[in-house]
């Protein structure tokens, strides 16, 4: 990977650019270290050029895993004292901020109404999450390792998008078509 430029996304940590998870509220936030994937590519010699947005805390339209809670103080607990410390502490002032910031950004109502939720009901030891946790996951992850290792695969693709891709244009007649040869 020498000398190849890559981008990354904002909520991996770089020692050497602020991370702030798509959040206002963590604006020039430096962490501590960088994180070990970004360790590997630069190790490799890639060249990081930047980072790029992405919803506030890669959250989507909702949180829905109890352990953000636990693992969003751990790693806010990181961060310089003048960042939030807590889940509670973010939400607090995500809802003093209502006007909109430089750049236009603003508080998005309907994430933080969830991450609220998340705040007020996620529990580690709730028994849905144990039984995922302790079963579900491991089951998963023992079939897709006798797949891979059945099938001789290094890795497994998955499409992040509902619809097979398409040619944009039909190729000349008398010519083969994708994937015929």
């Amino acid at each position: 990977m020498h000398g190849i430029p890559v981008v990354i996304k904002d909520n991996f940590d770089t020692a050497d650019m602020p991370t702030t998870a798509g959040s206002f509220l963590l604006k020039d936030s430096l962490p501590p270290d960088g994180a070990f994937l970004v360790k590997q590519l630069k190790d490799a010699g890639a060249i990081i050029l930047g980072k790029l947005n992405l919803s506030e805390f890669a959250s989507g339209d909702a949180t829905k895993y109890p352990e953000f809670r636990v693992q969003i103080t751990e790693y806010l607990a990181t961060l310089a004292p003048a960042y939030p410390k807590t889940l509670a502490e973010l939400i607090s002032r995500a809802m003093e901020l209502t006007a909109t910031r430089e750049g236009g950004a603003i508080p998005n109502p309907s994430r933080w109404a969830l991450m609220m939720a998340e705040e007020k009901n996620s529990a580690l030891d709730n028994y849905k999450y144990t039984a995922a946790v302790e079963h579900a996951l491991p089951l998963i992850r023992a079939t897709i390792q006798g797949l891979m290792e059945s099938e001789n695969l290094d890795a497994i693709v998955y499409p992040t998008i509902p619809t097979a891709a398409g040619l944009i244009e039909s190729p000349p007649s008398g010519t083969a078509s994708a994937g015929s040869g």
